[in-house]
Formats: structure tokens, C-alpha cells, sequence
């Protein structure tokens, strides 16, 4: 059986925007979901959290935690507890996979 994935802890932004927007569905599940990862408990991202990783993603400045880039833009995301990492959420789905979680926080922190 292997471990869990172990994420590094970047730096939180601060932000104060409003969630961006989920399907009503997923809105739904959200307190049944969690971090693959750490087990932390999930919320919804501040659309201008989303807003600049969808610039950044443009720009090709985004990748995840596997390393690979990021080319699709996101629709809303889900963010860990702590704040440190997002799940996107495209087509109305929540990506939950640990490797693809994105660092949330300054560009510095994740282009590469």
C-alpha cells in the first residue's frame, strides 16, 4: 500500500473576494469532500483567486504538483483548509487528484 501524497506548504495569499460560483451539485457535496492528500477539509476559492491563476495558466506560468504545466483554464476551484492548495473545478467537476492540486499563492511560488 503506498503513503498518501505529502505537499509542500507555500505561502497563503490574502484574499478577501468572494467565492467564485459553483454548480449547484457540487455546492451540494462540498462538505462531503476533502483534500486527497492531507484530509483537509475543502472550500470554495475566491474568484479572484481564480481569476489569476486562469491569467497565469494563459501565460503558461502555472504548473501542479507533478510538475506538469497547467493549460486549461478553471472555472471555480476548491481550496484547502489552510488555504495552500487548489482543486480545480472544470466542466462542473472537481479535479480531486493530489497530483494535480496547484500551489496558491505568488507566481514565483509554482512557474516554472
Amino acid at each position: 500500500m503506498s503513503k498518501p501524497a505529502t505537499l509542500p506548504v507555500p505561502t497563503p495569499p490574502a484574499s478577501g473576494a468572494p467565492p467564485s460560483a459553483l454548480p449547484p451539485a457540487l455546492e451540494a457535496a462540498l462538505d462531503l469532500l476533502a483534500c486527497p492528500a492531507t484530509g483537509q477539509a475543502l472550500r470554495v476559492a475566491a474568484a479572484d483567486t481564480v481569476a489569476e491563476l486562469n491569467v497565469r495558466i494563459a501565460r503558461g506560468g502555472v504548473r501542479d504538483v507533478s510538475g506538469s504545466r497547467v493549460s486549461e483554464p478553471m472555472e471555480a476551484g476548491l481550496v484547502t483548509a489552510d488555504g495552500h492548495w487548489l482543486y480545480a473545478v472544470r466542466g462542473g467537476i472537481a479535479g480531486l487528484e493530489a497530483a494535480r492540486a496547484v500551489r496558491v499563492g505568488s507566481p514565483a511560488s509554482d512557474a516554472g
